[in-house]
């Protein structure tokens, strides 16, 4: 099981590191780069299926993305 996932900010392309937690799945983040709030679509699991290099915890144990959506 993978513990941390870098996200990659879909405007500046910044990258930043996170910590997975057990049943934690958030759906929005400030990016640290320029600041914006990337989000989800609806039907897509959390940030890090959407904008991270690993998928959410959730998503590792189950086998598959939450949302489809895993890079």
């Amino acid at each position: 099981m993978i513990l941390e996932s870098t996200l990659t900010c879909p405007h500046c392309k910044h990258k930043e590191t996170h910590t997975l937690e057990e049943k934690i799945v958030p759906v929005r983040y400030q990016c640290g780069g320029c600041h914006q709030s990337p989000r989800i679509n609806a039907g897509d699991c959390c940030i890090y299926c959407v904008f991270g290099d690993y998928p959410c915890l959730q998503s590792q144990i189950e086998g598959a993305s939450c949302c489809g959506s895993i890079n």
